[in-house]
C-alpha cells in the first residue's frame, strides 16, 4: 500500500513541477512581448519577419497587454 501511495505522490509532484515549469515560461514570455510592446505594435510582433521565428501570437499580446493592468 505504502509503494502504491508513495508512486502516486511521485507522479502527483512530477506533475505539479511540469505545470510549475509551464506557468513560469508563460509568463516570462507575456513579460518579454510587454517589454517589446513598449517599442513595436502589436501587429508587428505578429507580422513583422524579425519576430517571426520566435512565434508569438495574439494569446502571447493578450497576456503581455493584462500584465500592464
Amino acid at each position: 500500500m505504502s509503494d502504491i501511495l508513495d508512486a502516486m505522490l511521485e507522479k502527483v509532484r512530477k506533475h505539479s513541477l511540469e505545470r510549475g515549469l509551464e506557468r513560469g515560461v508563460e509568463k516570462e514570455r507575456a513579460r518579454t512581448v510587454s517589454i517589446l510592446l513598449t517599442t513595436h505594435s502589436p501587429d508587428s510582433l505578429l507580422n513583422d519577419p524579425q519576430f517571426s521565428p520566435l512565434g508569438y501570437t495574439q494569446a502571447d499580446i493578450d497576456a503581455a497587454l493584462a500584465l500592464q493592468k
